[in-house]
């Protein structure tokens, strides 16, 4: 079988003169092309061969025997990494695989002057998309300090007029809105009506200082204030409670999502607004809150130490025996990468003293290089696991005395004011399932 390979490195390019020279060069050799197989919008410098489908088939094929040539433009649409294109060179060479490069004057063929000479083209080609992507990189940074649009995604309310982003007019509104109703109706809502994917990306968007230019500063300020105010941070977790009400901010639904207080003419109530399964929920708040302590002190006085030390104990030796072996594995990795570096070291000198190629002697210096940088990687990685068990231990008392606060948690609740309630249920409550009044799951962070 003779195919024909094209590739381009992006969407925007195309295949025609690829395809155009191929087929004059097959014409002008009595050849064939029985199948044309290409990559599109794929680099072969910043991706590895791997990541091309087309690549990869015309492999199989040759793995079968299948493949007799192989036709391209030029030996780089193989690849543009140097170790990776030799290495693709002779491996299809050696399943019999007659390769031809147009621009490369005919067919690679795998003697001692082709093997150097497809050696230093693949060199050339590396270093040549190496130059190129550095004088985009710097050509961008240099448009970024002008001020000017660059690509991407732009931020919403803004657009790009003229390469430069400027608000969007017509979003401006809505803009605006987006901080008046999360001042006055807090994050959960604002979620629902601006079908924002999530809490990151909307505390995201009110701490972005471009939108200053949009709402203008006293708005923007007014509205982070009122953000960093809500933020209540508590173990590992955010809570928001700044009203009366004890539990809000740590009440979930049954479908998932967090109840949060409404104030109707009846008095308030935790609602439900996005629960697909069982409409919007309301529960009064002063009965669902009166169910929920006493269910809280039924917790608390079914607590046994000797259970959460159990339990605790049992999954802090999980941990340690993670990391115990995870170090084991690093260590293991880093003997071996050692070991390949005293390999590739003494390569290096014998190449040296021989006087050998000065390709080859780059690439093993570019080799040895990458495995010091593995090494480096690999240490640091046990380092950090190092500190991580190392912690663990040391948290183990930290943690003994935290269960000792949780079985006096039920006196110091019953006695505290409103708000050292508040402290208590933020600090021993992780999360509490409603589903109807006689149903709740209370977990704790122990």
């Amino acid at each position: 079988m003779i195919i024909g390979y094209m590739r381009v490195s992006s969407e925007t390019q195309t295949l025609d003169q690829q395809k155009k020279a191929i087929n004059e060069y097959a014409f002008a050799h009595n050849l064939t092309i029985d199948r044309f197989i290409e990559d599109f919008g794929i680099s072969a410098y910043s991706k590895s061969f791997e990541a091309r489908e087309g690549l990869l088939e015309i492999i199989n094929l040759a793995e079968q025997n299948l493949v007799t040539d192989l036709l391209l433009f030029e030996s780089s649409r193989l690849s543009r990494r140097y170790g990776e294109s030799v290495s693709l060179i002779e491996r299809l060479t050696m399943k019999g695989v007659r390769i031809h490069s147009i621009v490369d004057n005919g067919v690679i063929n795998q003697n001692d002057i082709d093997s150097l000479m497809n050696a230093f083209r693949s060199y050339m080609n590396q270093q040549s998309s190496k130059l190129t992507s550095e004088r985009i990189k710097s050509k961008l940074a240099h448009l970024r300090q002008q001020g000017l649009y660059t690509g991407g995604s732009v931020t919403w309310g803004f657009t790009v007029v003229d390469r430069r982003v400027v608000p969007d007019e017509e979003l401006r509104p809505t803009i605006v809105q987006f901080f008046n109703d999360y001042i006055a109706y807090g994050a959960s809502y604002c979620l629902e009506k601006y079908h924002i994917g999530n809490p990151v990306t909307l505390n995201k968007r009110i701490k972005n200082e471009a939108y200053k230019e949009i709402v203008g500063k006293e708005l923007y300020d007014h509205a982070n204030k009122v953000r960093t105010g809500r933020a209540c941070r508590k173990s590992y977790t955010t809570k928001t409670n700044r009203s009366k009400w004890l539990f809000e901010g740590i009440l979930t639904h049954t479908c998932g999502k967090k109840l949060y207080l409404s104030t109707q003419t009846d008095g308030s109530y935790y609602r439900c607004y996005r629960c697909n399964s069982t409409g919007r929920k309301m529960y009064k708040a002063k009965e669902l809150e009166a169910l929920l302590e006493a269910e809280l002190m039924t917790v608390f006085s079914n607590l046994s130490y000797e259970k959460l030390e159990e339990q605790y104990l049992l999954k802090t030796e999980k941990l340690k025996l993670v990391l115990e072996l995870e170090i084991k594995s690093l260590e293991t990795e880093i003997e071996a990468a050692e070991k390949q570096l005293t390999t590739l070291k003494n390569r290096l000198t014998h190449f040296l003293c021989e006087e050998g190629s000065d390709i080859v002697i780059k690439q093993i210096s570019e080799l040895i290089t990458n495995k010091i940088a593995e090494i480096s990687s690999l240490k640091t990685d046990r380092d950090e696991a190092v500190i991580r068990l190392s912690s663990a231990n040391n948290k183990e008392q930290a943690q003994m005395n935290q269960i000792n606060n949780l079985l006096d948690a039920k006196d110091i609740y019953t006695n505290a004011s409103v708000e050292g309630k508040k402290s208590v249920l933020h600090l021993i409550v992780k999360d509490i399932i409603v589903t109807e009044y006689d149903d709740l799951d209370i977990y704790l962070h122990i």
